[in-house]
């Protein structure tokens, strides 16, 4: 233990150091939010980096048998939930958790985490990029089943 704290003492020394005179430098800064957005409304929109868009969406899926009858009902079903959603009967979060297939995100009440492009199937993407904040999806099909969208937030696809 002796070694060790005669070891990381010059560090611990240099670090508490460095500390003291960003302080001491920040201190005497005044920035006010006018100089702040002055100052970005003066750097050239093409040499801004592109956020790319992230998107939070709760997420119902229903996984019929592979009949045309399971199918079909498994459609109206979904359709059923979405009008009352779409209506304030029913919380999307409640559906999700009584009716969702995908144990993960019902337990969330469908709550996805943020994702990016790339991360998800494209049938999925396509319609979670199309929607706006708080928009309910149509019913949509995917190679995991048949789901219904809701974004609950949307991030990024500003420069």
């Amino acid at each position: 233990m002796i070694e060790i704290r005669a070891d990381l003492r010059p560090d611990i020394k240099d670090q508490l150091l460095i500390d003291k005179m960003q302080g001491i430098i920040v201190n005497k800064a005044t920035v006010t939010p006018r100089e702040v957005k002055k100052f970005y409304s003066q750097i050239p929109k093409d040499s801004l980096p592109f956020l790319p868009a992230e998107v939070e969406v709760y997420h119902l899926v229903k996984r019929p048998t592979p009949t045309a009858t399971a199918v079909r009902e498994a459609e109206k079903f979904l359709k059923s939930l979405r009008e009352k959603i779409i209506n304030g009967t029913e919380e999307f979060a409640a559906v999700a958790k009584r009716y969702s297939e995908d144990f993960g995100s019902a337990r969330t009440g469908g709550l996805l985490p943020e994702f990016s492009r790339g991360r998800m199937v494209p049938e999925f993407e396509e319609v979670a990029y199309k929607m706006k904040e708080g928009e309910v999806s149509p019913v949509f099909k995917s190679g995991y089943g048949y789901h219904i969208l809701k974004v609950e937030k949307r991030v990024g696809e500003i420069v």
